[in-house]
């Protein structure tokens, strides 16, 4: 998302590259788990297995046969996520912290070695929602045997691995992507500048702010709430950017929670169900670059679908917690940019007439 300034950026349609191929790629690699479940009369199953399905989402501008390297390795690390979520789903101070340092982890290892769009984001909300499916009901989880949840990841994952690079079969395909680039050129070195490390603190504190509030108030998705934030101050090391971001976000999903519900009152199942899948997962990877707050109002919908499918709480509940956690974490982003604006401010002040202007 370019500084286009916030009127604009909402009227308007930013510049991207090609997306569609990413775009099917992402929409097969969330449909057939479900299709292939349904067939299997066990159609929830196939909508957990979409949480490895986010695979698909990285490394996107990387030749098939570079992907075929990297993306196994973040399929290891959505697993690990999974599995520390349901190693410590049996209790509710735990899993806050576990989601700080997962979180935490993830932000500083993606900011060193610049992996790129969606960034830490994923590994937060496989955790966070690997931990809700595991959860004891008495605690407001899903009480999902935790060994499927992870088993289901892992078996999301390695499909949407085999979607991305089993078209390295077709001669002309295998040709197009060259010879593969080494893993020293791709990720040379873990190095963070000192905008990437002010990131990086940023993002963590608002972790830290997120597990603590999703803690106090017993928020059953209080994952959600490090998303928010997350996504929002991610996008770079502008601060116009991440509050252009902010506001993209909180109207996005707002008009996003409408849409699920009226695909929620079609009760869509089945084949149906993927095909509705395929076509928000399609939209979202076609629009994300081009415009955030659009690509909002289908996200929305597919994490509501996939959430409720194991839920025992009342549809408009679970709505009604995303909005709220959303605008938590909108709020959190915002109050640490401002408190970043005034801190900078001081110590451009402190520096004199010949210190050096902060970032914006």
């Amino acid at each position: 998302m370019a500084e286009r300034g916030l009127k604009t950026s909402l009227i308007s349609f930013a510049p991207s590259p090609k997306r569609w191929p990413a775009a099917l790629t992402a929409a097969i690699s969330m449909a057939v788990p479900v299709a292939v479940a349904t067939a299997a009369g066990a159609t929830s199953l196939g909508l957990l297995a979409g949480l490895g399905a986010f695979t698909a989402l990285y490394c996107v501008p990387l030749s098939r046969r570079d992907r075929l390297w990297v993306l196994p390795l973040i399929g290891v690390a959505l697993v690990l996520a999974s599995a520390l979520g349901v190693s410590l789903s049996g209790s509710r101070p735990l899993t806050a912290l576990g989601l700080l340092v997962v979180g935490a982890a993830a932000v500083w290892l993606v900011q060193g070695i610049v992996l790129g769009p969606p960034g830490a984001l994923f590994f937060i909300l496989v955790f966070g929602i690997a931990g809700h499916l595991s959860a004891p009901t008495a605690i407001g989880g899903a009480g999902i045997d935790g060994r499927l949840v992870i088993t289901l990841v892992a078996a999301g994952s390695l499909f949407a691995i085999l979607v991305v690079v089993v078209p390295l079969l077709v001669p002309g395909v295998r040709r197009a992507a060259g010879k593969p680039t080494p893993m020293r050129v791709l990720f040379p070195e873990y190095r963070l500048s000192p905008s990437d490390r002010r990131v990086a603190v940023r993002l963590t504190v608002a972790l830290a702010c997120s597990a603590l509030l999703g803690y106090l108030l017993g928020l059953g998705h209080g994952y959600w709430i490090a998303g928010s934030a997350v996504a929002i101050l991610s996008v770079g090391h502008s601060r116009t950017l991440s509050a252009t971001r902010g506001v993209h976000r909180v109207l996005g999903t707002l008009v996003g929670a409408g849409v699920f519900l009226l695909v929620a009152s079609l009760e869509p199942h089945g084949y149906v169900l993927a095909l509705v899948l395929a076509a928000l997962q399609f939209t979202i990877e076609l629009v994300v670059i081009r415009h955030y707050a659009l690509a909002l109002v289908f996200i929305t919908p597919l994490v509501l679908v996939i959430s409720t499918s194991s839920s025992r709480s009342p549809v408009l509940d679970v709505v009604g917690e995303r909005v709220f956690d959303t605008l938590i974490g909108a709020a959190i982003a915002m109050v640490l940019l401002v408190a970043s604006w005034g801190l900078d401010r001081r110590n451009r002040r402190a520096a004199g007439p010949g210190g050096t202007p902060p970032a914006t």
